[in-house]
């Protein structure tokens, strides 16, 4: 415990990556605790604009029904390796008693709805 009296520790920094979910809340993760004397040595990358672009951006959501056949998430995977974009995917797995949401750091663009609905009605005329 402190004492009041005894001279304060040196002042230190404490670098932070904040990341917004929706309008629920904003998480803070801490990157780095640093003195004062090694923070003012940092560089501070003040282009914020590609962060704010990826986070901004709404979600792509993809429902699959719940099977023991992993040949569907096998094949979306190869889809969205071909589709890189700026929205996040987000996976729901469908059953009758609960669904599952997967969220991913994978970023896909709004062709791949095309390419799958494409690859569903492939599936369905076999």
């Amino acid at each position: 415990m402190l004492n009041p009296w005894d001279k304060p520790p040196s002042p230190i920094v404490k670098k932070f990556k904040s990341s917004k979910k929706g309008n629920k809340f904003t998480r803070l993760n801490v990157l780095k605790v640093l003195s004062l004397s090694e923070a003012s040595k940092e560089k501070i990358d003040t282009n914020r604009e590609k962060e704010e672009a990826f986070i901004n951006r709404e979600p792509i959501k993809i429902s699959i029904p719940l099977s023991s056949d992993i040949t569907i998430i096998d094949r979306l995977l190869e889809i969205t390796k071909q589709h890189p974009g700026d929205r996040p995917l987000e996976l729901c797995i469908c059953s009758k008693k609960m669904n599952v949401i997967l969220e991913s750091k994978i970023y896909i663009n709004e062709s791949i709805l095309d390419v799958i609905k494409k690859s569903l009605n492939k599936n369905s005329e076999k």
